[in-house]
């Protein structure tokens, strides 16, 4: 199971979310980000970074089910 940390910059606009455990354990411990939410595990960033995010699509395949 992939556990995600969410990220929001400094305005509280998201991010992208991370697998980078260690970078979030260091962002937190040297003040650069704060916990904003523990469920899911959510930080926000206390410095200016540059908001890089990526398109999302969402592909949704229509299953005929039948009901008897």
């Amino acid at each position: 199971m992939n556990h995600y940390v969410y990220v929001l910059d400094h305005t509280g606009n998201p991010l992208m979310p991370t697998k980078r455990h260690g970078w979030v354990r260091r962002a937190l411990r040297d003040g650069k980000a704060t916990v904003v939410k523990r469920s899911p595990f959510t930080i926000k960033l206390t410095y200016e970074s540059e908001t890089i995010t990526q398109d999302v699509s969402l592909h949704l395949d229509a299953v005929k089910t039948q009901v008897v």
